[in-house]
């Protein structure tokens, strides 16, 4: 049986043992350290108890068989894809591998601020890199024309999730990119950049961050966004809201907060807000999700599953709801929303967000004055993209998918 520390490690100089996770093919174990015990923190509170003891767990069978927060350490799609590749050079059977080992393998490079000791040993220089190399590879092994994987992409690919080809990395004024996704220099900052999946149109990076535009002026809590190029291609790139220079905040996403397979359709925006709620005590955080679930209808973004909403927790051990995320035109599973509106997920109107704002009291003028917030955003949507080289194809194809509510 094999076991893995488990940090909270909040800055190089701040970090707290949380607890030791050991197991093997058929089981995990967790055991919460002493003096975490009698800390402010609760890694996970609804889904791993805080309590004194070895902690067995039955999960759903998409967590397979891990607590909902270790699994949020864990890539999924393309990191998953290195990963496995990583393990296959090394002639390791991948029905020999772990959950364990896979957190092993993720070490101190996935989001939010759990690592894990031992942690498999990558090189840790900050090397400046190319862009247009990396995303040339990651297409090579999306298309199956690449068995290798160079180590800058396992360094810096080996721990994202989601499907589309994305990396970790340091980013400066300049647009200087360097790999890493540990501790960088001073004059740098943690960045996401996204590369094109298969299928994907060349204006899939152009058109993401004219969604984060129109998400801003519709008042939408966002991180800092970029249209980054280099030698003529262009990826989406958006800062890193679970680090403040090298200070790292735990992240949890609903999906594994609350044991819901986002694979599926299989929650609802009610279900996020009484989270929220539940976990926060904030009506501020109410409200920001009622305008990022108003900005998902009318914007036409139905790829809204449980794992692309998320929450932070301080360095005090207070929960908040984190800035969206994922925003961009998807018509959704079977054309409909991933999260159902108060269950509707095909036709979702002014009637079902009124009554999911009346369950938290919030009034339906606010309901409003979000819905017209929204609605001047996207009647800005050929303005920002005149400036963004989309063809005019794509621009009028997403716009004439946009939703009006009358309030």
């Amino acid at each position: 049986m094999k076991k893995l520390e488990v940090f909270l490690n909040h800055s190089p100089i701040d970090s707290i043992k949380v607890g030791t996770l050991a197991g093997d093919l058929k089981n995990t174990y967790f055991e919460y350290d002493q003096n975490f015990l009698s800390s402010s923190f609760d890694i996970s509170p609804f889904m791993l108890k805080k309590s004194a003891g070895v902690q067995t767990i039955k999960s759903p069978s998409h967590l397979q068989g891990l607590w909902g927060v270790f699994h949020d350490s864990l890539p999924d799609g393309w990191g998953l894809l290195l990963m496995d590749r990583f393990f296959r050079k090394q002639r390791i059977n991948l029905e020999s591998i772990s959950l364990i080992d896979r957190l092993n393998f993720v070490g101190t490079r996935g989001s939010g601020a759990l690592i894990y000791h031992p942690s498999l040993s990558m090189d840790k220089d900050k090397n400046f890199i190319d862009l247009e190399f990396i995303n040339n590879e990651s297409q090579k092994i999306l298309s199956g024309n690449k068995e290798d994987i160079i180590p800058e992409l396992l360094k810096m690919g080996g721990s994202p999730g989601g499907a589309r080809p994305k990396i970790f990395v340091g980013l400066n004024d300049k647009n200087e990119v360097i790999s890493g996704s540990d501790d960088l220099p001073l004059d740098f900052e943690h960045w996401i950049i996204k590369f094109n999946s298969k299928g994907d149109n060349e204006d899939f990076g152009a058109i993401e961050y004219a969604y984060s535009q129109i998400a801003a002026i519709a008042g939408l809590k966002m991180s800092e966004t970029k249209l980054i190029v280099a030698n003529n291609k262009r990826f989406f790139g958006t800062k890193r809201f679970d680090r403040d220079k090298n200070k790292r905040f735990h992240l949890h996403t609903l999906a594994n907060l609350i044991g819901a397979n986002f694979r599926m359709p299989s929650t609802d925006y009610l279900d996020i807000m009484k989270t929220s709620y539940a976990l926060t005590k904030s009506n501020v955080d109410l409200e920001n999700i009622l305008k990022v679930m108003i900005f998902n209808i009318m914007a036409h973004n139905r790829d809204d599953h449980a794992k692309n909403f998320s929450f932070i927790m301080n360095h005090k051990g207070e929960w908040y709801f984190a800035p969206a995320y994922d925003l961009t035109f998807s018509h959704g599973p079977g054309g409909e929303h991933s999260n159902t509106i108060m269950g509707e997920g095909k036709n979702p109107t002014i009637k079902h967000i009124v009554k999911i704002a009346e369950e938290f009291s919030i009034k339906k003028s606010i309901v409003n004055n979000m819905i017209d917030q929204t609605a001047y955003a996207i009647s800005q949507w050929k303005y920002i993209c005149s400036d963004l080289d989309i063809s005019k194809k794509q621009v009028n194809e997403v716009q004439k998918s946009f939703l009006k509510i009358i309030s």
